[in-house]
């Protein structure tokens, strides 16, 4: 299979976060409009038989991906504890100035700062033979130093200045798809996120159905479109940067994947209790023509929930394989043709303590 990185840069706000499972379901429609209703149901039902692949990773600004915290050994806890009380003492004799915080209380504040890592995923594809104290750095000196002395200063703040994206709440009113009209009084709030101007986000794609000219194609059009909710009304909009097809040497001996997707395991393929990794309920919901529901239907257009897991987790696997995670067929049962993908663009690692 191919890969390709797609780097994106929003020119509009997002009403839907960029989640692989949305993206792979709008990628569908927009194939059905480029190339007709019969040319996806004959892509779809090759994807279900696992004879094609589709697989894409949700967006991630600046190519950054926030890895799960792994915890410590106790050992090594009380270890990392009595080397960051030292440096805290030198601090203070260095600079003549004691920092009135308990010293268990700054250590917690230390842990929760570092409890997960933002780490490039370019530099993750160039060396998947990793340590785990040396991916988390938690044992470095200029690392504890810095955030002693950015606690002594308050600077441990975020800039609203920095900031590269901003969720607004926005106050709605609920639609009566029954009546096609507005409940009066029933209000509830969602999230728009407005990105920093010339942002770029990447999306990973691993595919044996389109080359990077198709990808580009479907892309561009996709950004026209709109992504995700209210993309009617102007939201999700996006120009495509850059398409370019990566070579990439994956590891041979894996013992984790990194999953860059929203991912439903198959039960023979990790192993959970020895994995770091956040889960989350997904109620898909059907979009363009079947937004209203299906041969009139007004609930048909919301997918059964499903179970899955957060992109940024760290996953022990049993074996080495092409594709993690499997295709969910079931999702609507007013139409066979609706999937939903669970499969993961991973990224395979040998992570050793």
């Amino acid at each position: 299979m191919n890969i390709f990185k797609i780097t994106i840069t929003p020119i509009s706000p997002f009403a839907s976060p960029l989640q692989s499972d949305t993206i792979w379901g709008q990628c569908m429609w927009m194939i059905k409009f480029l190339k007709g209703e019969n040319y996806l149901i004959s892509l779809l039902n090759e994807i279900k038989e696992n004879k094609k692949f589709f697989i894409v990773s949700s967006g991630f600004v600046n190519d950054e991906v926030l890895l799960p915290f792994i915890p410590l050994e106790i050992e090594k806890e009380k270890e990392l504890q009595n080397k960051f009380n030292t440096i805290k003492e030198d601090y203070e004799k260095e600079t003549g100035d004691k920092i009135q915080k308990d010293s268990d209380f700054l250590f917690y504040l230390f842990m929760k700062k570092n409890k997960q890592k933002k780490m490039k995923i370019n530099e993750i594809f160039k060396n998947t033979n990793l340590n785990i104290q040396q991916l988390y750095n938690l044992f470095d000196d200029k690392k504890i130093k810095y955030f002693i002395s950015n606690i002594k200063n308050n600077k441990n703040k975020s800039s609203l200045e920095n900031k590269i994206q901003e969720n607004i709440s926005v106050i709605r009113n609920r639609i009566n798809r029954l009546k096609n009209t507005v409940d009066i009084g029933a209000l509830f709030d969602s999230y728009i996120t407005f990105y920093a101007e010339q942002l770029h986000i990447t999306i990973y794609i691993k595919t044996d159905c389109f080359n990077i000219d198709e990808l580009k194609d479907l892309f561009e059009n996709f950004g026209k479109y709109g992504y995700g909710a209210d993309s009617s009304i102007g939201k999700g909009l996006f120009k495509v940067i850059k398409i370019e097809q990566l070579q990439i040497e994956e590891n041979k001996s894996p013992n984790y994947i990194l999953s860059l997707s929203n991912y439903i395991p198959d039960e023979k393929e990790v192993v959970l209790n020895e994995s770091y990794y956040s889960v989350f309920l997904k109620q898909g919901k059907l979009g363009s023509e079947y937004s209203g529901g299906i041969n009139g239907n007004t609930r048909s257009y919301v997918k059964v929930p499903l179970i899955m897991i957060k992109e940024g987790s760290l996953l022990k696997v049993k074996e080495n394989k092409q594709v993690y995670g499997k295709i969910i067929t079931d999702v609507n049962k007013y139409n066979s043709n609706i999937i939903h993908s669970g499969q993961t663009f991973d990224i395979k690692l040998n992570l050793s303590n």
